[in-house]
């Protein structure tokens, strides 16, 4: 049996949490798990790639959305 994918939503600050939130609300309305993580590629890459390794590491479905710049 396949697990239930998840939306990992990966903002650039936390001036992009707004929008963020409105992704992650539409996904849910479609019965998607979203989790909502911080991390900048430019200013803190090695976070962000911490990040994508902890997910990366879990055989459960996913995708990312990646939000930067407001």
């Amino acid at each position: 049996m396949m697990s239930e994918p998840l939306v990992v939503i990966l903002a650039g600050s936390k001036a992009d949490i707004d929008h963020c939130t409105k992704i992650s609300d539409a996904c849910k309305q479609y019965g998607l798990e979203t989790v909502l993580r911080i991390a900048s590629a430019h200013k803190t890459p090695q976070h962000a790639l911490t990040i994508l390794n902890e997910y990366e590491a879990n055989d459960r479905p996913k995708v990312y959305i990646t939000v930067a710049g407001r």
